[in-house]
Formats: structure tokens, C-alpha cells, sequence
């Protein structure tokens, strides 16, 4: 297998961070002075699977064994098949340049049943998905479907992959922007909640429930960290939409700070299609946009079964929600199969 920075195929783009200009593009400064090439460490890969030998996210190739911890939105999962398409969050390390993945998540940005259907778009809990024939599936009005993907900066999923969900859950995945005594919103839809918990406009969210008229209510609620993966990884592989926030950017649910005397990655934050970017950790704990890696050589596959056999782990409680908030992992994903 070839090492890390042979499978990844980058390009860094000039210029320093600019302001928003109407008509033009922004650009994210990255760093100038990228580390050594002498493998990836303990990282973390945010992505969709693209391709299989093992599995490849964002043009690296990852090794799957027993030892593997496999998760599905949040839940403990014995054994499963990835599909191409799949968003999954990886735990990885390299040993004798091949990466291994300590702990794999699926996870889905919404899981419900549709309720509209308009052109290439359709409704689901309060949320828009924009889909293509290449998510292998077609929706219909009443189809309970698990929808893999990434949201842009008007809150739109672009599914990556669609699915059927035979055992008709509810999940919601998503950036908190409205909130009240004991109610939020995620897109179009109201999110109820016991004991009021400590929910701020912009937190990333998951949610499980019921639904119940136009009101999601939660039983299940997790608050995305902004470290994903915990305190020892210093390098991230990101794939998603480039979000101006108030005080800065973000991509993913990981706010990124511009790098101060870097070249930039030019990007527009409406209609824009999803990048992946190589980040990294500074001493604040900040990340810094490193490269911009390029969609050329990104493995491409049929979907095959893996086999696994997963050690159940679960998180802490969080008072009033059973299942509770995950501390340890630090990965998001999606409800258990």
C-alpha cells in the first residue's frame, strides 16, 4: 500500500484571506509550510466512502480488522457492510505506512419519513435533501429512508446516499438555529426537550425521538464537539461545505482558524460543492486549513460486505436523556442497526 502522501493527491491555491466580495469568491488561508510526509499518525477522517479494497475516505486507503470499534450513529454495531456513499467518521492510525482505523462511525444527517417530493428535492423532518441518480435511490412520498450526506450553507443536505430504513426511526442531525424554554430548531423543525439543557444557536446537534404533530420530541440529544476524536489527534481529513459563521468558518461542525501568513483555498459559500480539506491542530487546540485535497485519483467502487465483530461501548448519561452525551470518542454518527 502506498504511504500516506502518495494516496493523497493535493494542490495549494494562492493568496491570503480575503473579504466577501458580491460576485466573488472568498478564500480561507492554509498554512505555507505544511509538516513532514512521515505518515498520518493519530488522525481523524470525516468523508464519504468513495471506493474499496479496504475502504477509501478522502483518498486514503483504510484497513479494517477485528479490532476495529464500529459505531452507527452513536450506537454500538456488531457487524455491518459499508455502501459507497456512506458518510463515516474514522479514528486512524499508521503503522508501517498503512492506516489503520481504530473506530469507524456511519453516520446519517436525517432519518425519517418523506413527506414531499419536488423534482430532484425532496422533505423530510423539516429538512430539504437535494439528491441525483447517483444515491441508487428514488424517493416517494411516505418512504421512511436513511440519508447519508453533507449540508451546505442554507442548511440543504446533498445526499450521498439514500437508503430504506425498515425500522422506521427518527433522527435528526444538524446546526441549532433558534431556541426557546425547552424547544429548538434544526432547519424547518421544531426540536422539544425535557429539563432544558444547556442548547446554543450554533451548536451541532443530534437528535433521536418521536414525532409527534409538527414537534420532534427528543429522547435521545447529543451535542457535537467542536475537538472531534478526542485530544490526541492533530491532524483531520475533512469532507464538507465551507460555512461562514459570525465569527469565522467552519466546515463540518469543526470551526477553522485562518492560518496568519498563508496561501488561500478559494471558496463561495452559496451553490457551492462540497471540498475536502487537511487540517491541523496548533497548541491552542485551533484548526488550521492545511491542503486542499484534490478530487483527482480518489478510489471509486461496488459496495462489499465487511465483517466485524465490535465491543459494545456507551456513552456517559446526560441528565434527562438516556444515552447521554458521548465524551470519550468524541465521533458523531448514526442510530444503530
Amino acid at each position: 500500500m502506498k504511504s500516506f502522501h502518495h494516496l493523497l493527491a493535493v494542490c495549494i491555491l494562492p493568496v491570503l484571506l480575503a473579504a466577501c466580495v458580491a460576485g466573488q469568491p472568498d478564500k480561507l488561508a492554509v498554512a505555507t509550510d505544511p509538516d513532514d510526509e512521515s505518515g498520518i499518525g493519530g488522525t481523524g477522517i470525516i468523508g464519504a466512502i468513495t471506493g474499496f479494497g479496504s475502504i477509501f475516505v478522502n483518498g486514503v486507503e483504510v484497513e479494517i480488522d477485528d479490532r476495529t470499534q464500529l459505531f452507527i450513529d452513536e450506537q454500538p454495531a456488531d457487524n455491518t457492510g459499508f455502501e459507497r456513499g456512506d458518510v463515516v467518521e474514522i479514528l486512524a492510525s499508521e503503522q508501517r505506512g498503512i492506516t489503520h482505523a481504530r473506530r469507524i462511525q456511519l453516520r446519517h444527517e436525517v432519518i425519517g419519513t418523506i413527506d414531499r417530493v419536488d423534482g430532484s428535492r425532496f422533505n423530510l423532518l423539516g429538512q430539504t435533501v437535494l439528491y441525483t441518480t447517483q444515491t441508487g435511490y428514488v424517493p416517494q412520498v411516505g418512504d421512511t429512508v436513511q440519508v447519508s450526506g453533507f449540508r451546505d450553507a442554507e442548511g440543504l443536505i446533498h445526499a450521498t446516499r439514500i437508503a430504506p430504513d425498515k425500522q422506521k426511526r427518527t433522527l435528526l442531525r444538524g446546526t441549532v438555529h433558534k431556541t426557546g424554554n425547552g424547544y429548538f430548531y434544526i432547519g424547518r423543525q421544531k426540536v422539544t426537550v425535557r429539563n432544558n439543557p444547556d442548547i446554543q444557536t450554533g451548536d451541532t446537534v443530534r437528535v433521536r425521538g418521536q414525532l409527534l404533530g409538527d414537534n420532534l420530541k427528543a429522547s435521545n440529544l447529543t451535542v457535537m464537539r467542536s475537538l472531534p476524536f478526542g485530544e490526541d489527534v492533530q491532524r483531520l481529513l475533512v469532507q464538507g461545505f465551507i460555512q461562514k459563521q459570525s465569527q469565522g468558518y467552519r466546515i463540518d461542525h469543526i470551526p477553522l482558524t485562518p492560518a496568519g501568513n498563508g496561501t488561500g483555498v478559494p471558496f463561495t459559500t452559496r451553490g457551492q460543492q462540497p471540498v475536502r480539506l487537511e487540517l491541523r491542530r496548533d497548541t491552542r487546540n485551533h484548526w488550521i486549513p492545511a491542503r486542499l485535497i484534490s478530487e483527482k485519483g480518489l478510489q471509486r467502487g461496488n459496495p462489499v460486505p465487511v465483517p466485524h465483530n465490535a465491543p459494545r461501548w456507551r456513552s456517559p448519561a446526560m441528565p434527562g436523556f438516556p444515552g447521554g452525551m458521548p465524551r470519550s470518542p468524541g465521533m458523531g454518527g448514526r442510530g444503530g442497526h
